[in-house]
């Protein structure tokens, strides 16, 4: 479906992918003194009428799909359509460095079968992470890099799901959308016939093949304000 919606899009489509840094606004304006992304696009869009594909919290980074297609941003952000969303999560024991507790597999198992309850519940059931997710690396203090897979999330889901289990994240980034050959991910090319392009953090995306790949991203990262 993904596919189909880029390939069969009219001439006129912009599609646009973006790192979003954080501590920037999945926004087109400014509020409160804070940066929108949409001030990191090149010129000629920012006065255009695209818009981001969903968001992602001020202290998040990676992948944000900028668009004028309404119809191909409804598919990537319809719970029905179950367009998977990949993350690399960074995480540490939330009592740290007075306790370093480790995230284990019996945690993963949790993530992604038992499911984890968190405050929205009573009315969705708990927040259960895809099968495919995974631990990528572990550091020698204590920090632990996973890759969680959602296809529908909630408000701050990722943040408050790893909460309840003792850990905070100390980095979170989106690193794809959607699964397979036809995947949009942070860091593959541009697969060519789309417009856009230029201008910091963003590239042109109609057409992408490819998925996530590497961790090695996470080298140096930086404690967040979580």
């Amino acid at each position: 479906e993904m596919a189909a919606a880029v390939d069969a899009a009219a001439e006129g489509f912009v599609y646009l992918k973006q790192y979003k840094p954080r501590n920037v606004l999945s926004s087109m304006v400014a509020h409160g003194g804070k940066n929108p992304a949409a001030s990191f696009l090149p010129p000629q869009w920012q006065q255009s009428r695209v818009r981001h594909v969903g968001r992602l919290d001020y202290e998040s980074e990676g992948l944000l799909i900028w668009t004028n297609d309404k119809a191909f941003s409804r598919l990537l952000t319809s719970p029905s359509a179950a367009i998977c969303k990949t993350y690399d999560v960074l995480i540490e024991d939330k009592k740290w460095p007075w306790r370093k507790k480790a995230f284990g597999e019996a945690d993963l198992c949790q993530l992604t079968q038992g499911g984890v309850p968190i405050g929205d519940s009573y009315r969705r059931g708990p927040a259960l992470f895809d099968p495919q997710s995974q631990i990528l690396d572990r550091t020698p203090c204590g920090r632990c890099l996973v890759r969680v897979r959602l296809r529908e999330g909630r408000k701050r889901e990722i943040r408050r799901v790893f909460y309840e289990l003792d850990f905070r994240v100390v980095l979170l980034r989106r690193v794809a959308i959607g699964e397979g050959p036809h995947a949009i991910s942070l860091w593959s090319s541009s697969g060519g016939g789309g417009e856009g392009g230029g201008g910091p953090g963003v590239e042109g995306v109609k057409g992408v093949e490819g998925g996530p790949d590497g961790n090695d991203h996470f080298e140096g990262s930086a404690d967040s304000n979580d």
